[in-house]
């Protein structure tokens, strides 16, 4: 009976820790400003102000560096992100409740990240046009032209991706990721500034090429969030049925939930940058060239819906994942009722 008493209490201690693992993720470090010269400006909302080292940042700030002038940030456990001169980085995602990920918009940005503690979920940065899941790294980023990137890995390991591929990339190789492209590796020479000088020229020839390239672009957001949508929506009407099933099938369908809330919220950074580069395209748009500006804000717009459809996801998943951690929990609180009868008897 001893035993028994053992193997009861082991089993409940075992779906403890797998219901603490599954569900809830370790806090990420918050972020804060830890150096400024120059002019550095935070946008909140409609409001731009001078950016100070007293101020608290927020998922969907972003701050932007003039010239000679630049910024860093830091996290809790170290990891720093240097935001040079004459940049655009937006601080997490709006609809992402407490996010603070630093995605680089236009400009450069140099990261130096702690390696990632046994059981940690790592870091991102993001940019227009790809994600970049770090371990403990240092390397430099560019955004240039339309939102095109550039990834100098100086140290560690990256995994690079977006939609439509992935890549892996060892220290001293460089990635290049355009609008609606594939990550690739190699090791060119090519400096930051003078890849961002090419891309802007490049730009500026054929911004109707650009334009195109966004438009497929968000149409493959645009089929991500659709598909995201009909997975949550199956799952949240098969709960009744795998709780049935009991732990294992939870578990399952809480490892496919996990997945499509990464994914997600990948998709959501990187419609966000789009959307925040798009506007700065706009904004340096003359008056002059109407049908080129139009075309660039029927993009947008396309951006805005494809925000609304994964906003919406988010908070479906967020409901959804609740619903199953009631339902693990339910089954836990179960072994523990026939652990207390064994003992009663």
């Amino acid at each position: 009976m001893k035993d028994r008493h053992v193997f009861f209490r082991f089993t409940i201690l075992a779906a403890l820790v797998v219901l603490f693992n599954l569900w809830y993720s370790s806090a990420g470090h918050s972020l804060e400003v830890s150096y400024i010269v120059g002019d550095v400006k935070h946008h909140r909302s409609a409001k731009i102000v001078s950016l100070t080292m007293d101020t608290k940042l927020a998922a969907g700030d972003v701050i932007s560096t003039g010239k000679k002038s630049l910024c860093t940030l830091k996290y809790t456990d170290g990891s720093i992100v240097e935001i040079r001169s004459e940049s655009k980085i937006a601080v997490g995602n709006e609809n992402v409740k407490g996010s603070n990920y630093v995605s680089l918009i236009s400009g450069a940005v140099h990261g130096k990240f702690v390696k990632m503690q046994k059981g940690g979920s790592g870091n991102k940065v993001y940019t227009p046009t790809a994600v970049c899941a770090i371990r403990g790294t240092e390397f430099s980023i560019a955004s240039a032209g339309a939102g095109d990137s550039k990834i100098q890995l100086e140290e560690g390991k990256l995994e690079i991706r977006n939609p439509f591929g992935k890549v892996n990339i060892a220290e001293g190789e460089n990635s290049e990721i355009g609008i609606a492209e594939k990550p690739s590796a190699d090791r060119g020479e090519e400096d930051l500034d003078s890849w961002s000088a090419r891309k802007n020229s490049s730009f500026e020839r054929t911004p109707d090429e650009a334009a195109d390239k966004y438009d497929s672009y968000i149409n493959v957001l645009d089929r991500n969030s659709r598909s995201s949508s009909k997975k949550i929506s199956e799952l949240d009407k098969n709960l009744t049925r795998n709780s049935m099933k009991g732990k294992n099938a939870l578990e399952k369908s809480n490892k496919e939930l996990n997945m499509i809330d990464e994914n997600l919220q990948d998709d959501m950074f990187l419609n966000q940058n789009a959307r925040l580069s798009l506007e700065g395209i706009i904004e340096g748009i003359g008056e002059e060239k109407s049908s080129l500006k139009n075309k660039f804000l029927q993009v947008k717009e396309e951006c805005n819906k494809v925000e609304e459809q994964q906003r919406r996801n988010y908070e479906a998943l967020r409901a959804v994942k609740e619903a199953y951690r009631k339902a693990y929990e339910s089954i836990v609180k179960t072994h523990q009722d026939t652990i207390k009868n064994i003992k009663g008897k």
